[in-house]
């Protein structure tokens, strides 16, 4: 009676099954406690919880470890998915070794994790990525075990400045998160494409102010030029709806494309930028691709000594 009435689930275990298992432990499983006997808690885990679990058996049932945790999730019909932490300790038990296991349901402490991390990486005011979550997943593509070329989209609204100073802050502020919108409404399907051709999907992140940038994992030239262009036109082809009036805004793009052994993350958005100052430069409401820059047309130094102009 004392065990059923502990919040925390309990089961027995021996390597074949389980030899008792509280009333937790069944609410958790989606079973009874009778059911429970003889089966074997590998059967309710999913193929990546199983193999951490069997090393985590493998341990416990070794007489030099003591105690082993390992985090594992289970479906049940009644309640869904829910996250559970397993603590392992070998029991003295007469004949064959046993084992009790703690189940604790940590899943609402699972959820706060990810928003807290959601949180840490997006930008609160628009919900895009921010630019130290755009710098993590970009070295995580660069790292990805497959070499593929990566798209790189730079974009900057164009006279952002005069939106703020003639509607105020507040209107700018709806103008961004309605702009992001756009965009990630047309990023979903790329990230479709990405999920069926077993490619990391695209990022969209705030870098600060009105600046945004786009990685496209395995996104040629001409693919990351098409999708830039397809931001462009959704950006450019109707106003933006507030409370004040409709305000008609458009965007210029600088279009990069990285391959394996580039020198840094810091040298391809460098060349994103170049692109797209030679586009905001060159009339604005345009995609430009580093490789169509002329070297005469825009030298580091004026790169580096020019004022800024969007």
């Amino acid at each position: 009676m004392i065990l059923d009435l502990m919040p925390i689930g309990l089961l027995i275990h021996q390597e074949m099954g389980i030899l008792f298992a509280n009333q937790a432990a069944a609410d958790f499983f989606g079973s009874t406690q009778d059911a429970l006997v003889g089966q074997h808690i590998f059967d309710y885990l999913t193929q990546e919880d199983l193999a951490k679990t069997k090393e985590l058996f493998a341990a416990v049932f070794s007489s030099e470890v003591a105690k082993q945790v390992s985090e594992v999730s289970i479906y049940n019909k009644a309640i869904g998915r829910r996250f559970y932490r397993l603590t392992s300790a070998r029991l003295p038990w007469e004949g064959t070794p046993a084992c009790q296991i703690l189940v604790q349901d940590i899943t609402t402490e699972k959820k706060k994790d990810k928003q807290l991390k959601n949180m840490l990486a997006t930008d609160a005011l628009t919900g895009a990525q921010n630019r130290r979550s755009f710098i993590d997943y970009a070295s995580r593509v660069a790292n990805y075990d497959r070499p593929q070329p990566c798209g790189m989209i730079f974009m900057d609204i164009d006279h952002f400045k005069t939106v703020n100073d003639t509607y105020g802050h507040d209107v700018g502020d709806i103008v961004l998160r309605k702009i992001v919108f756009r965009a990630e409404h047309i990023l979903a399907r790329h990230i479709f494409d990405a999920a069926n051709d077993d490619q990391m999907p695209p990022m969209l992140a705030r870098l600060g102010g009105e600046e945004f940038a786009i990685l496209v994992p395995g996104g040629d030239e001409n693919q990351s030029i098409r999708l830039a262009e397809e931001l462009r036109a959704a950006i450019a082809d109707s106003p933006i709806e507030t409370y004040k009036r409709d305000i008609p805004v458009t965007a210029s793009f600088g279009v990069v494309t990285c391959h394996s052994g580039d020198t840094s993350l810091d040298h391809a958005m460098r060349k994103a930028d170049k692109a797209l100052y030679v586009a905001k430069d060159g009339g604005r409401n345009q995609v430009v691709a580093h490789s169509n820059i002329v070297a005469a047309e825009i030298s580091d130094t004026a790169f580096v000594a020019r004022q800024k102009v969007r």
